[in-house]
């Protein structure tokens, strides 16, 4: 029954055309079901372990050559995966409910570097919501 759950949401997402066709089981489709919710739960014990990085891109003003301010991003060291790509990772956290848990994760983290970074550098904290992903 989960299966036929899991394959009927598959064939639900609003990214894809379903509506006046019709498809046959094929093992790929059970392939990434399963894949996905192996992420789902990867996600949740990353979570609980901390296994995530922030990454820190300058944002450079071309005409003078100074740092303006950083974009913290994501990054996901997964013990077994090594590095999973933010686009395979945040529409299965968005989907599952992790996304909010993940963002306050990370504006936490952010927020401590930023604050011993201060002393250094004079660069202001901002925080802007995440860009919602293309599924959206």
């Amino acid at each position: 029954m989960i299966v036929l759950l899991e394959v009927c949401s598959e064939f639900l997402r609003p990214s894809r055309v379903w509506r006046g066709s019709y498809h046959f089981y094929r093992e790929e489709l059970d392939a990434r079901i399963k894949a996905r919710r192996q992420i789902k739960a990867d996600l949740r014990v990353g979570l609980a372990k901390e296994q995530f990085e922030l990454c820190y891109q300058p944002i450079v003003d071309l005409k003078s050559g100074e740092v303006k301010r950083c974009e913290a991003l994501l990054r996901w060291h997964h013990p077994v995966r090594g590095m999973v790509p933010p686009a395979e990772f945040i529409p299965v956290a968005e989907e599952c409910g992790l996304i909010s848990q993940l963002g306050h994760w990370a504006l936490r983290n952010a927020r401590v570097a930023a604050a011993r970074g201060l002393k250094a550098s004079p660069l202001p904290l901002t925080c802007h919501p995440p860009r919602s992903s293309p599924r959206r």
